[in-house]
């Protein structure tokens, strides 16, 4: 005789009691991988949006900021009352640039003791 030659066949298994026991145990457990796996993939889909949101709110403004050449930034400012003009103005603590002006109201043409200098 010749050398004996071996291959697997496909053939109809039947489980035995133990098997089936086990493969319950192990089927019993999948709804709880597949439901852990579907909220860490919603959870990580919730933060892909959320950081593709802040690049696009970014983009967005520095593409608004390179068209117009400026933005609305606060700064800080000093109220000076300018009696001799009439004036509330808002003057730049930075620059000493005057931002905003406006007609003096009754009571801020008022003197208080706090504005007179001690001689």
């Amino acid at each position: 005789m010749g050398r004996k030659k071996h291959e697997s066949k496909p053939y109809k298994y039947h489980f035995s009691d133990a098997e089936i026991l086990e493969l319950s145990r192990v089927a019993a457990g999948y709804p709880n991988e597949i439901d852990s796996l579907k909220a860490d993939f919603d959870r990580l889909k919730a933060e892909h949006k959320e950081r593709e949101n802040e690049a696009r709110a970014a983009w967005l403004r520095a593409s608004r900021c390179i068209r117009e050449g400026y933005e609305i930034r606060n700064v800080e400012c000093e109220i000076v009352l300018d009696r001799a003009e009439n004036l509330v103005k808002w003057v730049r603590t930075d620059t000493g640039e005057i931002l905003d002006s406006r007609l003096m109201t009754d009571k801020e043409k008022q003197y208080s003791f706090d504005d007179i200098e001690e001689v």
